[in-house]
């Protein structure tokens, strides 16, 4: 857990520690495919990404994460076949959207494209109310992946 996580906790903290610092600012952060606001570490107590969204709750911080959420880790589908198939390794997700309401966040799932600039708007109204907000955008599992970002790309 600790070897390519820690900077995520770090980051995550520095991030609030702006928005404490810049009150009237909203913060909007991307949270990948794998949500790292609450992503869970398998260890037997509360992970430290659950209690980031549940500071941001309790001390009322304007953040509005948007979370992605295909219920897979499809770039590794097609090299993870077997452990995919006896163990369902690959399959990973749930309901952020409903998590971060029990955390008593503000929360909306997102499933078609017009409804984008909505939630967007939604979620900075929820802000100004001093309610951190999480965006939950369904996606498809994409099997390929962009050569721009790839040190295979030319």
């Amino acid at each position: 857990m600790w070897g390519d996580t820690n900077s995520i906790y770090v980051l995550g903290g520095y991030r609030q520690a702006g928005s404490v610092m810049l009150p009237h600012s909203v913060e909007i952060r991307e949270g990948g495919q794998v949500p790292q606001l609450f992503e869970t570490t398998g260890i037997p107590h509360v992970s430290p990404k659950v209690l980031a969204f549940a500071t941001a709750v309790r001390e009322c911080i304007q953040i509005v994460s948007i979370l992605f959420n295909n219920y897979s880790m499809a770039m590794e589908l097609p090299i993870m076949p077997i452990s995919t198939e006896k163990y369902r390794a690959t399959d990973i997700g749930g309901n952020y959207a409903d998590r971060a309401i029990a955390c008593r966040g503000y929360s909306e799932r997102i499933t078609e494209q017009g409804d984008i600039v909505a939630a967007l708007k939604h979620g900075i109204v929820a802000t100004e109310r001093d309610q951190p907000a999480v965006l939950e955008f369904i996606i498809c599992k994409e099997l390929e992946m962009s050569l721009m970002y790839s040190s295979c790309g030319k």
